[in-house]
Order: structure tokens, then C-alpha cells, then sequence
């Protein structure tokens, strides 16, 4: 597989400004924070170019992504840590990226979507990394993504930049609902549908990491059901209806197999293409697969006892929060991106 780049940083004496530099610059923020899904991605971006690629391509063309990738870059000039002089700096041009968008998005047509979305997603990550006094940026950034993919529908993300976008972000949509405690949009038909096309396209493209598409994209066709799971195991409980919890019992039993098939699949492509000790977008999914089954494991067993014990969740999203990892390497989000945001989300006492 392709080797993943070493960390890159911005020289400390670099004369001129990082804007100045737009494409350094993104390269840098990329290989900082998202090493192993760019490497692992680039495989699907045969006719369209990839989410760095048409981000950076659109520099001085769209003012939401130029100031909202402006505003990443700064903070991901390095992997470990923040530079404290660039954080004034970048906090400035966050304001002036939140005000291009809400400007956007009273004026522009549904054609610029896309860039709307991509400017979303820059925001969401500047947040992970330096969050607002009330830590709620990121949240809302994400709820923006979601409610722009809903009014554009599933259809509109099958090709283009609006599909990179999918590929990008479905993990970290995937985390939010978890950390919300309900179900993801994209477990509903026209997004499985969306799901479905992208294997059947990526799995017939060249490259070494298209014979992971089949598997990979079916192990997400199942992760995504996984927080209305637990929303609808949270709502049993309170009422302890046993007959719903029954039914709810059987198909989280169908998913846990299904996904205990496409592990051992999983498993042995990686096996066969992969190096050892090589991190891995696969292996990462596979992670999350299996923090998955454990959580469905512990559910089921919830599900059958007399009365319903509390069901209480701790998302992958709160655990890299509340402990401030991302601030401490960057590599955090690609890890939650790739595990479909299931890595390390448990169920507690």
C-alpha cells in the first residue's frame, strides 16, 4: 500500500505569509492531520479531484473555502501542539470565515453547496482543534454539514467535490450522533443507497486500495445504524417495554453478525495487502468495527435483563475532548475519521 507522508512543518524563519502559501500551506495541514485517509482516498478521485485537491484548486475563486482553509492551516502548522503566536491570528480569521459563510449561505445557489459544505467542515476541524470559550463550535458547524447534505439530498453527493465531502466527513457524522445520543440521517434509504453506489463504483477502480472497497463500505453500511441503537435501547429502558426491547434485541443481533462476517473478511485482505506495523485506513475501520461489536455485545445483554438496566454512553468524540488530544496530535481526527467515529465510544455504569 502507499506509504502515508512523514510530518511536515512550515519553516519557523519562513518569510512570507502562510496566505501567501495557500498550497504549501493545505499540503502541510493535510499531512499533519490527515495523513493515513488522504493516502488511503485517493484511489476513489478518478474523474473529480480529491477534497484537498479541489480545495485548493479554489483559492482566490471561493472566498468560504480560501479563508476557512486559512483558518486550519494556521493551526495545524505543526502536528503536536499549537504554535501560541498564530493563535490570535487564527482566531481572527475564523471570525471573518464564519461571516463569508453565514454571508454564503443567504446569497449563494444550490450549485455552491458544495463549497459551503467544505467551508463546514474546515470550521469543524479548526473547532476540534481550538475550540470556542462554550466548546460548542464544532457542534454547530457539524449540525450545518448535516442540515446542507439533507436539503441537497443524496443524489447531489454522488459525484464531484460534494462526494469527497461524503467520504470525508460520514465518520465524523457518524461520532456527532453518537456523542448526541441519536440516530445518523445517513442510516436512512437514499443515503444507504448513496453507500451502496460508492462501493459498487470504488471497488472497480485501479489501485491497490480499491479491493478493500467492497468490505470497507459494507462495514460502514452497518456502523452507521449503530446510534439508533442506542437511542432506541436509551428510550426502552425508560419506558421498559420488554416486547419493543425484544425487537430492537433481534436486529441489533443482525447487524452484530453481519458486521462479525465483514470483520473476518476485513481481517484477511488486510492481511494479505498490507504490511505489517503499517497504519492503515482499513485497519483503523476495522478498530471501529470492533469497538462496534463489543458496544452491540453489551447492548443486547441490557436488552434482555428484567428491568432494563440505564444505558449510559461515552462517545469517541467526548473521550478526544475531554482529555484535549487532537490539540496533542493532530493524527486524532484522521484516527476517528477512519473508524467511522466508533474507536474507543463504550458503553459505561
Amino acid at each position: 500500500m502507499e506509504q502515508v507522508q512523514p510530518q511536515v512543518s512550515l519553516s519557523a524563519d519562513e518569510p512570507c505569509e502562510i496566505r501567501q502559501q495557500q498550497r504549501l500551506a493545505f499540503t502541510v495541514f493535510i499531512n499533519n492531520a490527515f495523513p493515513i485517509s488522504h493516502v488511503f482516498n485517493n484511489f476513489r478521485e478518478t474523474n473529480y479531484p480529491s477534497f484537498a485537491d479541489y480545495i485548493t484548486s479554489m483559492f482566490e475563486q471561493s472566498v468560504c473555502l480560501d479563508i476557512s482553509a486559512y483558518c486550519v492551516c494556521l493551526v495545524f502548522r505543526n502536528r503536536i501542539g499549537v504554535e501560541a503566536s498564530l493563535l490570535n491570528k487564527g482566531r481572527n480569521a475564523y471570525i471573518y470565515a464564519l461571516q463569508a459563510l453565514q454571508q454564503a449561505l443567504r446569497t449563494e445557489h444550490t450549485s455552491n453547496k458544495a463549497d459551503m459544505i467544505g467551508a463546514s467542515i474546515l470550521l469543524f476541524i479548526y473547532e476540534m482543534r481550538v475550540p470556542s470559550e462554550d466548546h460548542g463550535g464544532w457542534a454547530s458547524h457539524c449540525d450545518g454539514v448535516a442540515a446542507l447534505m439533507k436539503e441537497m439530498g443524496a443524489q447531489s453527493f454522488t459525484r464531484g467535490f460534494a462526494r469527497s465531502c461524503y467520504i470525508f466527513f460520514r465518520g465524523f457524522l457518524i461520532a456527532y450522533a453518537f456523542h448526541k445520543e441519536q440516530p445518523c440521517f445517513l442510516e436512512e434509504d437514499q443515503w444507504q443507497q448513496l453507500a451502496e453506489k460508492v462501493r459498487a463504483e470504488d471497488s472497480q477502480k485501479p489501485g491497490l486500495s480499491r479491493m478493500f472497497a467492497d468490505v470497507t463500505e459494507r462495514i460502514v453500511m452497518e456502523l452507521v445504524k449503530c446510534p439508533r441503537y442506542v437511542h432506541d435501547a436509551q428510550l426502552h429502558q425508560s419506558t421498559q417495554n420488554s416486547q419493543q426491547a425484544l425487537v430492537l434485541y433481534s436486529r441489533i443481533l443482525c447487524t452484530k453478525n453481519n458486521l462479525g462476517f465483514l470483520v473476518t473478511q476485513l481481517k484477511d485482505l488486510i492481511s494479505i495487502y498490507q504490511p505489517e506495523n503499517t497504519a492503515s485506513a482499513p485497519e483503523f475501520l476495522l478498530n471501529g468495527a470492533v469497538d462496534a461489536i463489543n458496544l452491540l455485545n453489551t447492548l443486547v445483554q441490557k436488552l434482555i435483563m428484567d428491568p432494563i438496566p440505564p444505558i449510559r454512553l461515552y462517545s469517541s468524540l467526548a473521550r478526544l475532548l475531554d482529555n484535549k488530544y487532537i490539540v496533542q496530535d493532530a493524527r486524532c481526527l484522521d484516527r476517528l475519521g477512519c473508524s467511522m467515529g466508533i474507536s474507543g465510544t463504550r458503553l459505561v455504569d
